[in-house]
């Protein structure tokens, strides 16, 4: 596959921007919907598909990897180079296995901007590309954060100390039941025999 110009993987990642910005992506929707073409999945549910992608497009488009690349970038004492080594580092396993998960076209984005490195010169060149990766990252994850389902916290509630010591309170009446099972033990294997 011949390599893509900086300026054909700009225009492509701002076209893909432009075309999930008020459209779900397919990816979001499979995901969303357990079809998992890569396979991904253990014991065969789709939640950890769900929190392990959610978690690492959050990392990669808008918390960890922009903060860091846009301040070596920024930054004198960086280099090129070690920016160039830097973004491949954070990004190239991460995407690699959101491609696993259906997000290949993720993965297609920072495997083009990687191929491209001789192309780019200066770190103003580097900085206009990863604005749009950075677009279309960030638009990415708000779809997965949008259409993620909240609702099953609900299963998993928080706890204060007050709630803590209520329950403690409530399991002291556990010696109830024992004495229940203890006065009723003889009736209890009776009815079992008569079975």
């Amino acid at each position: 596959m011949a390599q893509k110009s900086v300026e054909q993987i700009i225009r492509e990642i701002s076209a893909e921007t432009d075309r999930i910005w008020f459209d779900e992506p397919v990816e979001i929707k499979r995901l969303r919907n357990g079809i998992m073409l890569g396979g991904a999945g253990s014991y065969k549910q789709n939640l950890g598909n769900l929190v392990f992608c959610n978690g690492d497009m959050r990392a990669l488009t808008m918390w960890i990897t922009p903060n860091m690349m846009l301040k070596a970038l920024n930054d004198p004492s960086f280099t090129l180079d070690q920016c160039k080594k830097m973004f491949a580092w954070i990004n190239m396993l991460n995407v690699d296995f959101l491609a696993y998960c259906g997000f290949v076209q993720m993965g297609e984005f920072v495997h083009d901007i990687t191929d491209s490195y001789d192309e780019i010169t200066t770190k103003e060149d580097f900085l206009r590309i990863l604005e749009k990766w950075y677009a279309y990252g960030n638009r990415m994850y708000f779809w997965i954060h949008h259409t993620f389902p909240w609702a099953i916290g609900a299963g998993l509630p928080c706890f204060t100390a007050e709630d803590i010591a209520q329950m403690g309170e409530l399991a002291k009446d556990k010696e109830m039941v024992d004495q229940y099972f203890a006065r009723h033990k003889d009736k209890i294997k009776q009815w079992k025999t008569l079975r």
